[in-house]
């Protein structure tokens, strides 16, 4: 009998991946669908179990899933996991791979075997309750021990953790803008309006830098902070402008010298990515993904004095230009426009092929 090829056990068994995650906004959004139609295209069947459909996965079934926006609602993370078991049961996926902690612990509630996790960025906001840090860091540290393999799209300092890096699916139609012609240095914000990103030290540091040079923002975003953040705008005076939410960050990215993004954690930004494949420096805040991605090229500000310190210098074109081609050098050599997905597939792949033979 001629031995079984990988050909052959595919058309038997077929490869069916589970996707899980809270939410199919932001970064982990995007690379959510960018995951699925990478594997539809390779001839996986895919299913993406999240709180609402996606219009961009078009062709991977959904499963719905309502993940609470935060673990301490216990009994809605155990009806979420008995929905997600049922869903498991019928749809019998080869691999099943988390994006996040929450979907992570509901996959384990579950009860259905342990699956591949990734990720994108962990940390504490000012609105945890007290002791909430310490215990999500306890199950980050224990993460590694209940998955299939835990990756991060950010160097991490536990152990068992995987850095793999996550390109943003822009940067395939991105390449390196000409320099801004006008006279005023404008630095763009790209983030939701929220705590975490913490945008009102964006519009304080504009205020301080306004007082040596003449400077402008955009801010590119919307989030629970927006009328906060519109009404801080008026309030100093400082000439920045409100775009909301965009889907092309590139015409932005035309019009701006700088990108600035200080949050308070962070794992590796698309917004930030995005800005150095265009050839744009970036003032960010000192987190490991943002250190390993930028590197020297970048300015890195814990305070909105440091940050305004830095908007001045780069409001020199000739610094922020050869910043910007620093930038888009940097972040060519530490990612290629598909990671990680090939290598998730030979991951997936062999994962696959074992439960085959």
């Amino acid at each position: 009998m001629a031995p079984m090829t990988e050909g052959s056990r595919r058309e038997r068994q077929p490869e069916r991946l589970l996707l899980i995650t809270d939410t199919f906004d932001g970064g982990m959004g995007a690379s959510v669908t960018a995951e699925a139609r990478w594997f539809e295209a390779r001839g996986w069947q895919v299913a993406v179990a999240g709180p609402r459909p996606s219009t961009a996965l078009v062709g991977a079934a959904s499963i719905p899933i309502e993940i609470p926006v935060t673990a301490r609602r216990l009994s809605e993370m155990l009806r979420a996991a008995a929905d997600l078991r049922r869903s498991i049961r019928k749809w019998r996926p080869t691999v099943v791979h988390a994006h996040g902690l929450r979907a992570f612990t509901v996959a384990l509630l579950s009860l259905t075997g342990r699956p591949y996790i990734t990720l994108h960025g962990t940390g504490s906001t000012p609105v945890d309750p007290r002791g909430w840090r310490i215990l999500r860091w306890i199950a980050v540290a224990m993460m590694p021990v209940f998955s299939r393999r835990a990756m991060a799209a950010s160097p991490m300092s536990w152990p068992l953790w995987h850095h793999v890096p996550h390109a943003s699916p822009s940067l395939s139609g991105l390449h390196v803008l000409p320099f801004p012609d006008g006279d005023t240095p404008t630095f763009l914000w790209v983030g939701a309006l929220d705590h975490r990103k913490q945008p009102d030290l964006f519009i304080e540091a504009l205020r301080i830098a306004g007082g040596s040079v003449d400077v402008r923002g955009i801010v590119a975003g919307s989030g629970p902070r927006l009328d906060e953040i519109a009404q801080l705008v008026a309030e100093s005076r400082v000439r920045v402008e409100l775009v909301g939410h965009v889907a092309d960050v590139a015409p932005l990215l035309a019009r701006s010298w700088a990108v600035v993004l200080l949050s308070l954690h962070e794992g590796v930004p698309f917004a930030l990515e995005e800005a150095m494949w265009a050839g744009r420096v970036v003032i960010a805040s000192p987190h490991p993904g943002t250190e390993w991605l930028a590197g020297p090229t970048a300015r890195y500000a814990t305070s909105a004095a440091v940050a305004a310190a830095a908007m001045v210098q780069l409001s020199d074109r000739e610094v922020a230009l050869c910043g910007g081609e620093r930038a888009a050098a940097r972040v060519r050599q530490v990612l290629q426009v598909t990671d990680p997905w090939p290598r998730l597939e030979r991951l997936f792949s062999a994962r696959s092929d074992a439960r085959s033979r």
